[in-house]
């Protein structure tokens, strides 16, 4: 099974919007990022996933958002 199957069919990403979803089922340095960051952090990056569509997105905001921690 490829890294994007199995990251859908085991609800890593589910509902995520399409953009960060992808990003993260493709690129799995992006994804183990993501679920490394705190809950709140992921939360975030979650209501705001439409501003996100690369990694060097996802590190900038998430960066951001842990220094408002």
């Amino acid at each position: 099974m490829d890294n994007t199957s199995f990251l859908l069919n085991n609800g890593y990403n589910s509902g995520l919007p399409t953009g960060l979803s992808y990003l993260l089922a493709e690129d799995i340095v992006s994804g183990d990022y993501f679920s490394s960051l705190p809950e709140e952090v992921q939360e975030d990056i979650n209501a705001h996933a439409d501003e996100i569509r690369t990694a060097e997105d996802l590190h900038y905001y998430a960066e951001r958002q842990k220094k408002r921690m």
